[in-house]
Parts: structure tokens; C-alpha cells; sequence
């Protein structure tokens, strides 16, 4: 960029020609107030996308208009002014420190600091062409040496605490400074980082050892906002002028000028000063605008704006115009502290609701939406975390600038192998190859000239991904964002007819997909005649060759070419290819719903969906700041499916903010899952109910296990949590509960340094959170979202509720309504509940080529029907009660929700119970239930128990399955004691108990058995009775165990 000159000009009241320098900078000022107080509008700047150009109201009177660059022509720079003060102030004092907090300061006068200014500045003379830096606090020290820094002509940089280690290894790096000025405290950190990155460059270390306002006159404020409360009270306290500034590094430091009489609440940094002009851009996606409220994105530009960044021409070209200006991100928050803050909201503007005017209705609530929502422009939900953020791509692009170094994926090639490790450097390169290398095969090979091509859905060109969680499968979905690329994806639990559907559906030509998915694929397209498929590329292979015979010999009669993950690389590599920038409202990917009825729904996401989802995380999700840990440190276990999105959205999230992602060796094996929690140990950990429930049974099996001294530090433990939870301290730091019992805890699962703990896709026992916050020592937070909201659409706080029953407020980015069901006794009017109905920019809109059900599930007014029950509690919380398909209306007038009775049985009966499927009919008085139970448990029990039949029976799994559930004195007593866990418990009303119960096992003979050594898996995604997010497929479950429910109606009650 070429840099924008400014003609010298000066403050138009001085006449330079006659005054000296003494006089332009002792007078009471060099400005008249009534020449500044104001703005003056550059002629011919007006604009039709926000504000014309302003400059100072005293460049009206300057020639030309010219800005201001210098209070005198002799002041040609901070030198100049260097030398004007120590000759014309020799004898006053200049600087005063002190060497301990209890000492008196000692002074050093301008003569004395001119002295050592020589002095200091000579030693450093014979350094030619470098960079020095500065790591020392404020101090004396700190301005001696920029002063002889000014004096003789050397460049300084300067660090200061707040950086991150990686942070200060890049600016080392970048700078290559030979010599550095440090404090004591710091030179460990130095030492270390010089000795472990092998930096060869820094050769000298310079280390410094180591109220009274009675004559205030002034205070002055800036770097960030202050409440004008405290401005007035302060003047008043300290009888001094007090004004505030804004400003930037960009611009040195403030470019506005306020006065103290000017505002007696001063809610305005003042008026722009002579030396800068600026203009405001629209905002229009967040209703900022000139026209409608005068406000917009500043821009500056003028002789006190920087023009470019040290070594980063791609921020430079990012934050600079080609006429000079700088965007300056609307003198809020810049990209860095929207993601890196410890939250971008302030909760006390997220923990409540608004109701939207004049939306009041007869059949349900009015329309909602975040409390935040009031004090937006008209009210307008949130759309992204900041107005550049536009897309997924915009999100990656920042994290991979900023962490560049980081490690950012963790992959294993075998169970018990090392992790690898690819930085975001290496990720976003690999990115670019295979991205291009796609590009070229889709031009080259399918012969499509424009894959962007959107006429309709018809001439849309989409990849499927088929492949378990790993490096490679979010690398093709990188790839896919930065060259704009529809995809979809299939995952293992899909059955091969709803493979064969999708497919059809999306006529992709191209998949990437993994080994042991090729033969199937193969056999699907060959009996389905999808002639449409074209070339499959395979992740987990070096090469073709390596493939059977058969997969071969398949895909050529097919006419499929295949390659390697590494052959696309490789062509992209050696051509490579600029990116394609994906818009806000382009579609990202479509993700097929695992449907238990019929075909699955494909929910057509976009860019737009996938940021206001990012928003609703970074809104609830506060980054760990206690323990020591850093973001940058951070390291998240990948275990749910990524072909669902509320994984996938949880990684960009994790991207974002420079954590390390791990991608387990098999992600459906909960045992290696636990195994490798252990050897991450992960920093934040997102998982399903299913999870935590495993952990939390783990624990409580561990604790009763050891002695009473145990049990009871573990029973006081608790209440003290619970006694400090409602002070409001939900996390503490006792030094026997949490130093010394929790931390063997943490430490006993791989959790010693877990900040975080986030549940979703099923409803939770709110015990279990509970106990694993206070237990861990850890916020745990669940939300409620679907894949039509591209998952979350909820906030919750850690302190918020004791018993957590609800997922939180609605976020920012969605409004709700809910909708009266009379039929079964849901009503706002009645109970605060009903159906819920959701709408905004993170809301879908329609189903993939199914026009059918995108007119079932959306309104004309664009509303989706959740078909999900919600009660809205008086703070303005969301309790999701169950689906309102599953609600159970009993004989006898009783409503029943399924999901919430399993929960209250699992929560009162762990760890004999460890799931339960519930079922009810309108015919009939009483429920029933299909029991999975820890083989080991229900062993003991009987033993124990006074059934004399069961004290035969040595083993409990599949293969004596048939005579456990024939033995009714057996069924009674196993019934009356997980009944009398849930009278106990009082969580249950009497219609809610289940009255027949049947055992069920699942062993997976796939392993080598041994009785009662065997997990009892229950219910799986394998066998159908689970979805990929670990949610009961009921209407699945019902058809599963048909045979069983009948009988157990026919028998009856047996409680």
C-alpha cells in the first residue's frame, strides 16, 4: 500500500512565523475551545451507504481544509519536543519512583534524566538497524529507555503481561530483536522460551533490578468505556477536571478531544481532533446506520493513523482501504476481543427475555426474544459476533492467522499408538491443497465448469462425506467452505435404503469416504443404478493399490475412479487455486435428520445459520481463566458424530479460539472413549447424557468403594457445594473438598484440568449435573437445540439453578413462541407451556427438495414447529418437557411424558438402572417399562433378596433372558425395589411409576464372553433403538419390543 502524505499545517490561531516553539507549548493552550467544539463537514463527500467525511471544526479556517500536523514547524517530531523539555525545564523534577510500596519516591530532574538519556542511549548506539524490546512494567526504566530509543534513533516494540507465551514467541519471532530490556520477574520466561525455540537472535538481556492528590488538576480515562456516574462523582470528589478519550494503537493513542464543561453526564468521548478526519459505514445487518441513527463503522484517516502493521501486509490489506482509511471495527470491540474476551456479552444483558410489542395471541404466548434484544437497533436479533464475520470461512481464516502455531488437530493411526499432531499453519495449507485439488477434479474431471452455480436446486453440485470423526473428515469440510462447495453427510447408523435415498436426492458425483465404507458404497450405486456417482476418495489408504481386488475390479465396471485423500493434496499442491469467499446466505451443507419415520429430512443450512449458532455458543460458553489454563492451551476430545452438527458447530467454536481438537481412534467405543479422556485430558469436554451418566456412575462406584472416612468427606463435600453454590460461588477452591478430594477425582478420570462440561440432544437428570459440577469442581451447562437450528438455540449460566431443570433463555439469535395444546392440558394461559415455535437467522428454512415437509414444519410467516413441549419458568428459562408426539394420555385423564419419567427412574435407581424405555397407551390405567440393567448390580441384589428362585441364578445377561423375564415373583421384586428408590426419592407422582417391567440385555457376542464381565450395552445405535445423538427411537422401540409390551399388559399390574 502506498502510504497517504498530508501537507504540514498548523493550528491556524498561532502565527507560526512570529511565535516560538516556547510559545506553542506554554500558552494555557495553542487552540481556541470554540474552534474544536464542532465538526466540519468536507464538501463533496456525501454518501448514499453512510456518513460524509468530517473533519475538526478547525480545519474550516485551515488552508485548504488541511488537517493538523504539528503544533510548531520546528516540532517536526517526539525528538524535537524531547529536546525542548529537558532544556527548557532542566531543574523541575521529571520522574519519580519508587523502589519498594512502603519506600518514598525519589526524584530525578530533567537535567539528570537528559544525562542518563546520553548515557543509556550511547551504550545502545552500535546497535544499527534494529528492533529493541521492552518487557518491563511501568517505571522509570521503561520511559529511559524509549527516550534514548527517540534520542538515538533505534525502533522499540514493547510487551506487556497480558500476551500469551505463544503470543510473545511470535513477536519475537517476527521482530528477530538482538536486544531486549527486561525486569527481573521476566527473565525466566525469556531464558525459557530463548533455550526451548532455539532463538539464536536475542543476544543481550538489559534486566532492571528492582495517594498523595492533593494537587490534582486533572484525570483523564480511555482504552475503554467508563459510566458517566463515576466521571461526575470523581470531578466532584477531587474538585479536578475529568475527560475521556478514544482511541487506538493505530491512531497513537486518543483522536478525540473532550472537555470538562462540556457534559455533566459525559456519555461521549468529544470531538474529533484537527489531526484526524473520519466517516461512518453502514451497518445495515445490525442496524447501524447514518440515516437512521447516525451511527456506523468508524473510519479514520489523517497524519496521527498508522498506516500499516510490522511484517502483516494481510491485515494491513484487511484493515485498510485502498484510499488510506483505517477500519477501525465501529470503536467497539475488534474482531481479536470478540472471540477472545472471556464472554463478548455481559450476562446481565443475556438472563431474561423480551416480549415483542403487539405479538400477544389468544391460541399462546406472545413472541419472545432475548433480553439483549431491547437494546439492540429496533430490536433486531443477532446475527453474527462481528460485522466482518460473515461466514464460516471469515471464523477459520481468523483462527488459523492467530493461532498459526498452534496445535490444532490430535489424530491417532491405532488405539494404542501416539498422537499426531497438524498446527493451524499446517492445517490451512493442507486445506488449500485439497481444496484445490477438489476444484480441479470437479472442473477436470466431471467436466463442471461452475460448481457456485445456484439457478435452482437442481443445478446444485454437493460432496458427500462419509467417514468417522477424524483429521480428514474437517479438512474436506474446511475445504468445502473455502471454495464454496455444497456437502452433505452420511454416517454408520443410516440404514443401506436411506443411504441409497440420500444419495438419489443430492446426485453427488463426489465422496470422500473412508476404507471400510468403499465395498458398501460400491454395492449401493450398483444396485441402484446412481450413474450420477463419478469418483470416491479415499481417506485412510496411501494408496489405490492397497484396496481389494474386488473394490477395484467394482468400481470399474461402475465407471468410478478412485483416489487417495493424498492424490487430490498433491494435484492441488502443484495448482493451487484462490479461494472462493462463501456470502452470508449461501448454502453451507445439508444435514439429513435420522427420521424415525420414513425417509430422513435433509435441513438446508447456511452460512448464516452456522454464525448465529457460533454466537448463541460464544454467548453461554465463558473461556477458562481459572486453574492457570489458557485458551490457546485448551484441548477438547472429539466424540460425538460430526455428521451431526451440533459436534461440528462445537469444533468451529473450539477453532476459534485456538484449541487443540483430538479425534479418538474409534469413536464408538465408550470404553476406549474413557481410555482416551484419560490421556487427553481435556480442558472442556462435550458429550450426551449417555456420557455423563457413565462418569457419574463411575464415581459414585469408586467412592462407596473406599472407606468411611471417604464417604464422608464425600457427603460434606457436597452440602458445602450446595451451601456455596447459593452464595454464588458455584465454582470454589476449599482445601480439603477441592485440593485434595475433588483434584484425586479429576485426576482419577484424566480431568485435572477440565474447565467445562456442555450436555445436549437429550434431556439430563438434573441430579447428574449437580453432582458432576460439584464433584469435578466445574460449570456444566446443557442447551436445547435441533439440527434445524443448527443445535443450540438456549443459553444457560453455571450459577444459575441449584437443580437444574431448564436449558436457560432463549439466545440472542432466535425468537420463540409457544403455542397452546389444549388436547393435553399444555396451555400458556394454564401452566406457562406449550408448543414450541422457533424463528431467526439461525433457523433453517426448508427441507432439501421436500416441499412437502418444509410445508408441514414452516408456517407462511416463516416460523418452524419444533413439535417439542416447552414450559417457560419466571425468570424466563426453557424446561423442555418431552416431544409432543410422546406425551402419553392414560385412561384415567393423566399426561404422561415418557422421557421425563425414564429420568426420574434413572436418577433415584443408579447404578442397577442404567436406561429405561417407558410406554403407555390411552386405553390403558398404567405405564410400563423395558429395563436395562448393569448385570453386576441386579446379581447382588438378588442374592441379597428374599426371592427364593433368584437365589439360583448365577448370572445375568442375554442367554438366560427368556426365564428372567418368565419368573414374575423375580420381576415383582427387582419392580418393588427400583419403585421404592423413586417413592423415596419424592420425585415421582403415583400415576407415573411403572407398574410391569421387562429385563433386557445386550451383550455384543461380537466379543469374547465372559458372564457378568460383560457390559450390558442395552439399548444402541447399532441395533436401531438409539439415534446418533443417543436419543430412544420410540417408534423403533416400540416395533422392537411389541411382543414384550402386550405381555406385559396382559399380566397386569404386578406392583
Amino acid at each position: 500500500m502506498s502510504h497517504k502524505t498530508f501537507p504540514s499545517t498548523f493550528p491556524p490561531q498561532l502565527d507560526v512565523t512570529k511565535c516560538s516553539t516556547t510559545t506553542a507549548l506554554v500558552t494555557s493552550t495553542p487552540f481556541n475551545h470554540s474552534l474544536l467544539n464542532g465538526l466540519y463537514e468536507m464538501p463533496e463527500t456525501s454518501r448514499k451507504s453512510g456518513s460524509p467525511t468530517f473533519r475538526s471544526k478547525i480545519c474550516a479556517k485551515t488552508p485548504n481544509n488541511n488537517l493538523v500536523t504539528a503544533l510548531h514547524p520546528k516540532l517536526k517530531s517526539i525528538y524535537d519536543y524531547l529536546v525542548y523539555a529537558m532544556k527548557s525545564h532542566s531543574k523541575n523534577n521529571c520522574f519519580a519512583s519508587k523502589s519498594s510500596p512502603e519506600g518514598s519516591y525519589a526524584f530525578k530532574t530533567c537535567a539528570e534524566v537528559s544525562k542518563v538519556i546520553d548515557d543509556f542511549g550511547s551504550g545502545l548506539q552500535d546497535k544499527d538497524d534494529v528492533i529493541l524490546s521492552m518487557f518491563v512494567p511501568n517505571c522509570y526504566e521503561w520511559f529511559i529507555t524509549d527516550l534514548s530509543c527517540i534520542a538515538y534513533s533505534i525502533i522499540s516494540t514493547s510487551l506487556y503481561e497480558a500476551f500469551s507465551r505463544s503470543h510473545i514467541e511470535y513477536i519475537l519471532v517476527v521482530t528477530k530483536s538482538p536486544i531486549m530490556v527486561l525486569s527481573h520477574d521476566k527473565l525466566s520466561t525469556i531464558l525459557t522460551i530463548m533455550y526451548e525455540r532455539k532463538f539464536t537472535f536475542l543476544k543481550c538481556l538489559i534486566i532492571k533490578t528492582s495517594l498523595g492528590l492533593e494537587n490534582l488538576q486533572l484525570l483523564v480515562s480511555g482504552s475503554a468505556h467508563i459510566l458517566p456516574d463515576t466521571i461526575s462523582k470523581l470531578r466532584s470528589m477531587l474538585n479536578a477536571d475529568f475527560v475521556q478519550g478514544y482511541g487506538l494503537a493505530e491512531s497513537f493513542s486518543a483522536i478525540t478531544i473532550g472537555f470538562n464543561e462540556d457534559e455533566y453526564q459525559p456519555v461521549t468521548s468529544g470531538y474529533i481532533c484537527c489531526t484526524t478526519e473520519l466517516k461512518l459505514d453502514d451497518w445495515p445487518n445490525i442496524g447501524f446506520t447514518w440515516t437512521k441513527n447516525r451511527s456506523g463503522e468508524i473510519l479514520l484517516r489523517g497524519p496521527q493513523i498508522a498506516q500499516e502493521y510490522y511484517k502483516d501486509p494481510l491485515r494491513t490489506q484487511e484493515n485498510y482501504d485502498a484510499e488510506g482509511w483505517l477500519h477501525t471495527d465501529g470503536g467497539k470491540n475488534s474482531i481479536d476481543e470478540a472471540l477472545t474476551v472471556v464472554s463478548p456479552f455481559d450476562r446481565e444483558l443475556l438472563n431474561g427475555l423480551f416480549e415483542v410489542p403487539k405479538t400477544q395471541s389468544k391460541i399462546g404466548s406472545p413472541t419472545f426474544r432475548n433480553k439483549l434484544c431491547a437494546n439492540t437497533p429496533n430490536h433486531h436479533l443477532v446475527t453474527t459476533l462481528h460485522p466482518k464475520l460473515t461466514s464460516l470461512y471469515d471464523y477459520f481464516q481468523y483462527a488459523s492467522r492467530r493461532y498459526s502455531r498452534n496445535r490444532c488437530f490430535a489424530f491417532k493411526d491405532s488405539a494404542t499408538g501416539p498422537y499426531g499432531f497438524k498446527t493451524y499453519a499446517e492445517v490451512a495449507k493442507i486445506r488449500d491443497e485439497f481444496g484445490s485439488g477438489l476444484v480441479h477434479l470437479i472442473k477436470q474431471k466431471l467436466l463442471v465448469r461452475n460448481h457456485q452455480l445456484k439457478m435452482n436446486r437442481e443445478d446444485e453440485f454437493i460432496l458427500t462425506i462419509f467417514v468417522p470423526n477424524s483429521y480428514e473428515w474437517f479438512i474436506t469440510d474446511l475445504s468445502c467452505i473455502s471454495y464454496a462447495i455444497t456437502n452433505s453427510s452420511l454416517y454408520d447408523t443410516l440404514s443401506r435404503s436411506h443411504i441409497e435415498y440420500i444419495l438419489c436426492l443430492t446426485k453427488s458425483p463426489v465422496m470422500v469416504l473412508s476404507h471400510d465404507n468403499v465395498l458398501s458404497i460400491l454395492t449401493v450405486i450398483n444396485e441402484s443404478k446412481a450413474a450420477f456417482m463419478k469418483c470416491l476418495i479415499v481417506t485412510d489408504r496411501k494408496s489405490i493399490e492397497e484396496c481389494s481386488s474386488l473394490i477395484l475390479l467394482l468400481a470399474k465396471d461402475l465407471g468410478i475412479t478412485l483416489y487417495t485423500f493424498s492424490d487430490i493434496c498433491r494435484r492441488g499442491a502443484s495448482q493451487p487455486l484462490n479461494h472462493i469467499v462463501p456470502r452470508t446466505n449461501e448454502l453451507y451443507t445439508i444435514s439429513f435428520t435420522s427420521g424415525s419415520v420414513g425417509n430422513p429430512k435433509g435441513v438446508v443450512l447456511t452460512h448464516q445459520n452456522a454464525i448465529s449458532a457460533l454466537v448463541c455458543i460464544f454467548s453461554a460458553a465463558k473461556k477458562p481463566v481459572s486453574r492457570g489454563v489458557h485458551w490457546e492451551s485448551s484441548r477438547a476430545l472429539c466424540v460425538l458424530p460430526l455428521s451431526h452438527v451440533y459436534q461440528r458447530i462445537i469444533c468451529f467454536f473450539e477453532l476459534c479460539v485456538g484449541a487443540t481438537i483430538y479425534f479418538p481412534f474409534n469413536q464408538g467405543d465408550s470404553r476406549q472413549i474413557m481410555i482416551d479422556m484419560y490421556d487427553v485430558k481435556p480442558t472442556h469436554l462435550i458429550g450426551v447424557p449417555r456420557l455423563f451418566n457413565r462418569v457419574e456412575a463411575g464415581i459414585a462406584a469408586s467412592i462407596r468403594s473406599k472407606g468411611w472416612v471417604t464417604r464422608l468427606i464425600h457427603k460434606r463435600a457436597i452440602e458445602y457445594k450446595k451451601d456455596m453454590f447459593l452464595m454464588g460461588e458455584p465454582i470454589t477452591n476449599h482445601w480439603l473438598y477441592d485440593k485434595a478430594f475433588t483434584q484425586k477425582i479429576r485426576a482419577s478420570l484424566g480431568l485435572e484440568h477440565l474447565e467445562l462440561l456442555v450436555t445436549g440432544s437429550a434431556l439430563i437428570l438434573p441430579d447428574t449435573i449437580r453432582k458432576l459440577r460439584s464433584l469435578l469442581n466445574v460449570g456444566f451447562l446443557q442447551g436445547y437445540g435441533l439440527t434445524e437450528s443448527f443445535a443450540s438455540v438456549t443459553i444457560a449460566f453455571n450459577g444459575d439453578e441449584l437443580n437444574p431443570v431448564t436449558s436457560g433463555f432463549m439466545s440472542c439469535t432466535t425468537e420463540f413462541k409457544l403455542k397452546d395444546c389444549d388436547e393435553i392440558g399444555f396451555t400458556w394461559a394454564k401452566n406457562r407451556s406449550g408448543r414450541i415455535f422457533l424463528r431467526g437467522p439461525q433457523v433453517a428454512q426448508d427441507y432439501y427438495k421436500n416441499p412437502i415437509k418444509t410445508q408441514e414444519n414452516y408456517d407462511i410467516e416463516g416460523w418452524f414447529d419444533t413439535g417439542d413441549l416447552g414450559h417457560l419458568d419466571k425468570e424466563g428459562r426453557m424446561q423442555i418437557v418431552d416431544r409432543v408426539e410422546n406425551i402419553i394420555t392414560l385412561s384415567l385423564g393423566y399426561y404422561v411424558s415418557p422421557e421425563e419419567v425414564e429420568n426420574i427412574y434413572l436418577q433415584s435407581c443408579l447404578p442397577l438402572l442404567t436406561q429405561m424405555y417407558v410406554y403407555g397407551e390411552s386405553s390403558r390405567s398404567f405405564l410400563v417399562g423395558v429395563l436395562v440393567l448393569n448385570e453386576n448390580e441386579c446379581l447382588n441384589l438378588l442374592q441379597e433378596g428374599f426371592v427364593q428362585s433368584s437365589k439360583s441364578i448365577n448370572y445375568m445377561d442375554e442367554t438366560n433372558l427368556k426365564r428372567l423375564n418368565l419368573d414374575v415373583r423375580l420381576k415383582r421384586f427387582i419392580l418393588a425395589h427400583i419403585n421404592g428408590k423413586v417413592v423415596a426419592s419424592r420425585l415421582a407422582k403415583g400415576f407415573q411409576q411403572v407398574k410391569n417391567i421387562h429385563l433386557y440385555f445386550n451383550n455384543d457376542n461380537s466379543a469374547i464372553y465372559r458372564r457378568n464381565q460383560m457390559e450390558n450395552n442395552g439399548f444402541t445405535v447399532k441395533n436401531g433403538l438409539l439415534t446418533p445423538t443417543l436419543k430412544i427411537r420410540r417408534q423403533d422401540a416400540k416395533i422392537f419390543f411389541k411382543n414384550s409390551l402386550k405381555k406385559m399388559y396382559n399380566e397386569g399390574d404386578i406392583s
